[in-house]
């Protein structure tokens, strides 16, 4: 949604020449003040900002603590409206998130805090949940687990996994193997990204989540290079060879064996280490108990206790019913909960990495089936974990038909999507 200026990223921490700043409300200039009250930034020191008023040709210096982000200058402007108009439909505030009132101090001890956090993290995280095989920036090599960017995914006419291993790497494609296939699969480079869920040690993992928790930060995050495609990954290597020298003899050591063991067609290559059933999750509800409460009980809403009835008659054996609260992301039935007042998408609820996070630790991240049942925003946070996740409730136009279909799955009247 704030991507309105090509190349300029808006967002908390964010800034940086190119970014639009204004004047915040209380430190608006005076009248004998003849340059406008908002413009582009040129340079940013540790005490004030450089900017350039608009259609000005002299830069102005302005102490951080006087500016902030011009949201509207950062704004797709379709985005925002699509985004306003689903807002007022709910009975929600205006998306407008929290940072967009921020001075330009407090979005840089920001950025600050969060680049010590997550070089935190990456020291405490390891890359090696597979023997010998090593994932890092750079890496790209056989035996590397790979998967498809969300927005490359194939169709649903593509019968092949998501994910795969690494056979070889090219100039513009890489061959990898989709889990349970046996035939090779070329992809661009630009479509592809290292499937840091495979390489974890979560073990690791474990650890920096209760040092995290224990030191009141939030849950960690996956280091900014298992985001990168492909391509970004042999660009960095191609930039910096003498830092992975040592760790290419081993990489290729690794790819050798690979060769010899995954090639010939008659062998089937494993599926991720997750043995998840159908996994079935509900919306938190704005009625509740006024007393903390287990989450299965906590919620006295009419649509949440339809939604738990379908969940209840569409579990199976092994199977496992989560909700998804606005506030503490996704938490078993069994985890007790305090009343709290908030709705997804507002200010302080949970994010996508989040519910990732929140996922893999629950040994779900790579659940194959996922239902959700609740309306648009709780979907669409879902399906930030899971994006292949079924929603039955989608295309009902409204709370009635909504309900209608949530009796029909639980009397079996209705079928999933395959």
């Amino acid at each position: 949604m704030w991507d309105r200026v090509p190349g300029i990223v808006a967002g908390p921490g964010v800034v940086v020449p190119g970014v639009h700043v204004e004047y915040l409300p209380q430190h608006q200039p005076g009248p004998r003040v003849r340059h406008p009250r908002g413009g582009v930034i040129v340079s940013v020191g540790p005490k004030c900002v450089r900017w350039r008023p608009y259609a000005w040709d002299r830069d102005v210096r302005t102490p951080l603590d006087h500016m902030r982000v011009d949201a509207s200058s950062h704004l797709d402007n379709r985005a925002a409206v699509r985004a306003e108009i689903a807002a007022r439909r709910a009975g929600n505030p205006l998306p407008y998130a929290e940072w967009t009132a921020w001075s330009l101090t407090r979005h840089l001890e920001h950025a600050a805090a969060e680049a010590a956090n997550q070089a935190a993290d990456e020291a405490r995280l390891t890359w090696d949940e597979l023997p010998d095989v090593i994932s890092g920036p750079g890496i790209v090599v056989p035996g590397l687990r790979v998967q498809c960017l969300p927005e490359h995914r194939p169709g649903p006419r593509v019968h092949h996994a998501h994910g795969g291993v690494v056979i070889s790497v090219g100039p513009k494609c890489v061959r990898w193997r989709p889990y349970g296939a046996d035939r090779d699969v070329r992809t661009p480079l630009d479509n592809m990204s290292v499937d840091a869920d495979a390489h974890a040690n979560y073990g690791s993992w474990i650890r920096a989540m209760r040092a995290s928790v224990k030191a009141g930060r939030g849950l960690p995050a996956f280091p900014a290079w298992t985001r990168w495609t492909l391509a970004a990954h042999l660009e960095h290597a191609a930039r910096r060879p003498a830092r992975l020298a040592r760790l290419f003899p081993v990489a290729l050591e690794v790819a050798t064996r690979r060769a010899l063991t995954v090639r010939p067609s008659a062998t089937r290559l494993p599926l991720p280490t997750s043995t998840a059933g159908r996994v079935i999750v509900i919306p938190c509800g704005a009625a509740k108990l006024s007393r903390p409460a287990p989450a299965g009980e906590l919620y006295t809403g009419s649509f949440h206790r339809a939604c738990r009835r379908a969940a209840d008659a569409l579990a199976r054996p092994g199977g496992t019913v989560l909700v998804l609260s606005a506030l503490h992301g996704l938490v078993p039935l069994d985890r007790v909960l305090a009343p709290y007042e908030l709705r997804m998408g507002e200010a302080g609820s949970v994010t996508g990495e989040q519910l990732r996070a929140q996922a893999r630790a629950l040994g779900l991240g790579h659940a194959r089936e996922v239902i959700v049942l609740a309306g648009a925003a709780y979907t669409a946070a879902a399906r930030q974990a899971w994006p292949h996740a079924t929603a039955p409730l989608e295309g009902a136009p409204g709370m009635g038909y909504q309900l209608q279909r949530l009796k029909a799955l639980r009397e079996g009247r209705y079928a999933l999507a395959a």
